[in-house]
């Protein structure tokens, strides 16, 4: 199994190419409270709203101000690159139809749906977005109502040649979401924020109280993930879709106070845990084809099963290891605290504190209940059916884990120097902050039989001493905690009457991230999957000549490169320019945007060593009520991130 690494692993990168190139607003809560995600209406209400008028609509009813807004919009998606054959198991791409030679012999089989469907340049995914808002203010309280809908004609009907777990499989069938997460399905309806809220006054000093499906925005980074900005889960596809919903909204009950006028304090509690939306296995820019929602089971891999085992024969015949339930965290102890400190209208410093649970998946095993050896004589975890012992309820099992009560402490900085210069920075540290051990490892310990394992390579394989001291049946974290810091800096510089433009806007980061007290690679392994192979226990030959028996890939499978590291760092930079009345009314941005991760590998997939990225686009919009835009974005110089996922995005719409 290819762990799963972040938010967003190749969605950190994929945030890096896209944040800030929204159409000028920011379009960031979905709620995962749908309406109804198979209603077939949904395209023909969205096309009807092509004759609303194109403006808001403001009503007052006496003392009732109405304001109704909204956006419909509709883009293709297109991969701009083919799928890195190294990413791909062989034996899945000759399922999948594929003609030649060269790819992966042994990895890559559980995060290569998505490439073995869409395998070159070609038409990934053409959504209509409709979205809509229906605000009420009366005196001191309010109320806001939105919603979106959205359907998808190619996904929806296209027939891909591999399927994926979701599936079962299906060759040259369209994939069927219906047991994707609702807000990866092809088409739904949802609604967004929900919240009412009031401003009072309270002894001479100003309260605002919200609640209800919001978006809480602390910190201050513009292109790095897991710092402070952590309330809100993701939903890293919108990446791809220029105006679409990034991040998921949850249900909060927060407040402001306005101690002085210059301190104020803020605070949430929040009364629903949600968790970040994977993209369904088996689409176009999946990664994980075995802890998205409704995609159950991993090929084992080599060393348990026939290396020539695709995914479709292992999933009819047994060959997987299978998905237990989730462990899905509380929907309590989740809350926050912040006090901000504004000397002057440009300035503020604001510190934070806050208990959360974690909105990524983590995978954690259940240990194998079987006391007796296999047909071979040996003891492994897993066993496939053809042996006499196989009890499909004594196999080794895995599921997704979402660890509670994750302390996050930080301080944010934004201020503004001359007349145009502005600064940003914040630093958040993270108490018990998990990080995924290296699944290779895991399976090696729990799905094979460890004690042979060592004494084959002539030392313990790197987890041995957590399978031996899991009784059979228990479940073992996926995970250990560690404490982490994060520094993150940057600068918005605007420059007027560049290359004829009003402006030129130039925005630069800097990130960090230091793991304190990471143990060493000898002890414990972090973040790398098996796509490449293992050594099974660090530097250990043996190990890498039975785990990793490839010449092609022994550098990377053995190489201590890719496991996370206790230091890491990057930048990113971005320029776009504004032409403002090209033709009157309209408004041309062309921009371009480049990152590089300059050292280590985080385990968040904020960085990966060496990596370069970057987008080029062109918005426009004319009178505030019509838009388009193009976008191009790819990755690449390393083997240890999904750099394999080039897109090119075209939009057009209408707001209301």
């Amino acid at each position: 199994m290819q762990l799963l690494q972040s938010a967003h692993v190749h969605h950190a990168r994929r945030l890096s190419h896209v944040q800030l190139q929204t159409f000028g607003r920011d379009r960031v809560t979905v709620s995962r409270k749908i309406i109804d995600g198979s209603r077939p209406w949904l395209l023909p209400s969205c096309l009807l709203l092509a004759a609303f008028p194109a403006e808001a609509i403001e009503r007052n009813f006496g003392e009732v101000e109405v304001t109704l807004s909204g956006s419909l919009s509709a883009g293709a998606i297109w991969s701009a690159e083919s799928a890195d054959k190294s990413y791909v198991f062989q034996g899945n791409a000759d399922a999948a139809g594929l003609n030649g030679s060269g790819y992966n012999p042994v990895g890559g089989r559980n995060n290569d749906d998505g490439r073995a469907n869409y395998a070159d340049r070609e038409l990934t995914s053409t959504p209509i977005i409709f979205t809509t808002q229906l605000d009420l203010e009366y005196r001191n309280v309010g109320a806001r109502i939105a919603g979106k809908a959205w359907y998808d004609l190619y996904q929806e009907h296209h027939e891909v040649p591999f399927g994926s777990l979701a599936n079962g499989y299906a060759s040259n069938e369209p994939l069927d979401d219906s047991r994707y997460d609702r807000e990866s399905r092809f088409k739904g309806a949802t609604f967004t924020e929900v919240y009412a809220y009031g401003n009072f006054d309270v002894a001479d000093h100003d309260v605002k109280v919200t609640l209800g499906d919001q978006y809480l925005p602390w910190g201050e980074s513009k292109f790095f993930v897991n710092g402070i900005n952590t309330i809100n889960p993701y939903r890293p596809a919108a990446l791809r879709m220029p105006g679409d919903n990034l991040r998921l909204p949850t249900t909060l009950l927060s407040a402001e106070f306005e101690l002085t006028n210059k301190w104020q304090l803020g605070a949430f509690y929040q009364l629903d845990w949600d968790s970040t939306v994977l993209d369904g296995c088996g689409t176009a820019f999946s990664t994980h084809d075995y802890v998205s929602g409704g995609c159950k089971g991993a090929v084992i891999g080599s060393g348990a099963v026939p290396s020539d085992v695709n995914d479709p024969y292992g999933y009819h015949n047994g060959l997987m290891i299978e998905r237990a339930g989730d462990n899905t965290p509380s929907d309590m102890g989740q809350f926050g605290l912040s006090l901000g400190y504004h000397p002057s209208e440009d300035t503020a410093i604001t510190a934070y504190a806050m208990n959360i649970h974690s909105r990524r998946p983590y995978a954690s095993v259940i240990s194998g209940g079987y006391t007796g050896p296999d047909d071979n004589g040996l003891s492994p975890g897993w066993r496939p059916p053809t042996d006499s012992s196989y009890d499909p309820d004594l196999n080794a099992k895995y599921f997704a884990d979402y660890p509670e009560d994750i302390q996050i402490f930080g301080l944010g900085l934004h201020t503004r120097f001359g007349q145009a210069t502005r600064v940003f920075g914040e630093y958040s540290f993270r108490h018990d902050q998990p990080l995924q051990l290296a699944t290779s490892d895991l399976i090696a310990a729990f799905a094979r039989d460890p004690e042979r394992l060592s004494n084959v390579i002539g030392e313990d394989i790197t987890l041995a001493d957590g399978a031996r001291s899991t009784a059979p049946g228990d479940t073992f974290n996926g995970y250990d905690r560690y404490d982490v810091s994060q520094l993150t800096f940057g600068a918005i510089q605007p420059i007027p009457n560049v290359l004829g433009s009003k402006a030129l806007v130039l925005v630069g980061e800097v990130g960090m991230k230091y793991v304190h007290d990471l143990a060493d690679l000898e002890d414990r392994r972090y973040t790398k999957g098996d796509r490449f192979g293992t050594d099974l226990a660090q530097g250990n030959e043996m190990g890498c000549a039975i785990a990793t028996p490839n010449p092609d890939y022994t550098g990377r499978g053995c190489s201590s490169d890719g496991y996370a590291s206790d230091f890491s760092w990057g930048y990113r930079l971005r320029g776009q320019l504004i032409y403002p009345d090209v033709v009157p009314g309209l408004t041309l941005t062309p921009y371009v945007m480049f990152g590089h991760d300059v050292s280590g590998w985080s385990y968040d997939a904020n960085f990966a060593e060496d990596r370069l990225f970057g987008s080029v686009g062109l918005k426009a919009d004319y009178q505030d009520r019509y838009f388009a835009e193009v976008l191009w974005a790819g990755s690449g110089n390393t083997d240890y991130a999904d750099t394999d996922f080039d897109f090119i995005t075209a939009a057009a719409g209408l707001k209301f």
